[in-house]
């Protein structure tokens, strides 16, 4: 990955060191503006309300990070929290951690499919993972139906992540394969309709019961290859981690091992086995 840093309070002019800025106002209406809690009206003039700088700023980021692939946003900050950003009333009473900051609500609304989380989260192993994963798959989009979209590269997207889509959505996987499917009838839409709803099932980490269900899927297609004493270690495998006494990476690495000894193109080439790079080690800790 190649990481392009932005800072908003410096892409709207604002110096370093400088004032704190904090969301005020009610839970339906808050702005972004200066001064510290317990300070004076005029140390909050020093900058004063630049919610629409903000926003400026961010839909003119809209338009320059069309290609990225992710986001990675600051947590709590009043410009770039993506949720649970404090917000306080003109007399410093404290609302709770109710907002979104205001330049990342802009990113979020100009550029809906792009995976997003906030720094802390990346902490938790399930959610880094998840990320990285998101970043990855919707990158294939971007390089394989985005700017050269057909009905076969459609198809040819589905059949890649038909295995990662199921690990995360029973019902995405059912209902994205008959908008594949029916795609002739309108392409476009079709595409949109496809890519929005494979980001948003995604968007939400696989459980334990979905991964079981999807390796024993992929067991499935080695019933006629594997020895019997193969199909009861790939079973006991699937089971330990279904029983949390395996990390997922466990399976994995005899799926891909019969995927060598007993070839499946259908099954090599899907994501769900590897995607993203495996040096990253990021399904160890699931």
């Amino acid at each position: 990955m190649e990481f392009v840093p932005a800072c908003p309070e410096m892409g709207i002019g604002l110096g370093v060191p400088r004032q704190t800025i904090r969301l005020v106002g009610e839970p339906d209406a808050y702005v972004a503006k200066g001064g510290d809690k317990g300070k004076s009206a005029d140390s909050a003039a020093a900058i004063g309300d630049v919610s629409d700088d903000l926003r400026a700023f961010g839909q003119k980021q809209v338009k320059a990070m069309a290609d990225i692939s992710g986001y990675i946003f600051c947590a709590k900050s009043p410009s770039c929290g993506m949720e649970r950003v404090p917000v306080y009333r003109e007399n410093g009473y404290a609302l709770g951690k109710i907002g979104t900051g205001i330049y990342a609500q802009e990113i979020l609304k100009g550029l809906p499919l792009v995976p997003c989380e906030e720094n802390g989260r990346l902490q938790d192993p399930v959610l880094r993972e998840n990320f990285v994963m998101r970043v990855f798959a919707y990158k294939d989009w971007q390089n394989s139906c985005g700017t050269k979209l057909s009905a076969s590269s459609l198809q040819a997207f589905q059949r890649r992540h038909k295995y990662l889509l199921m690990a995360h959505s029973q019902a995405a996987y059912k209902k994205l394969g008959q908008v594949v499917a029916n795609a002739h009838q309108d392409l476009e839409a079709s595409a949109q309709e496809y890519i929005t709803g494979f980001m948003q099932a995604l968007a939400k980490p696989a459980n334990r019961k979905n991964h079981c269900n999807t390796l024993m899927h992929i067991q499935g297609y080695f019933k006629n290859d594997l020895t019997p004493d193969e199909k009861k270690e790939l079973s006991d495998c699937i089971r330990l981690y279904h029983e949390g006494f395996e990390p997922l990476m466990v399976p994995l690495a005899m799926l891909r091992l019969f995927t060598r000894k007993y070839p499946k193109e259908y099954i090599q080439e899907q994501s769900y086995l590897k995607p993203y790079p495996v040096d990253l080690k990021l399904r160890y800790a699931l």
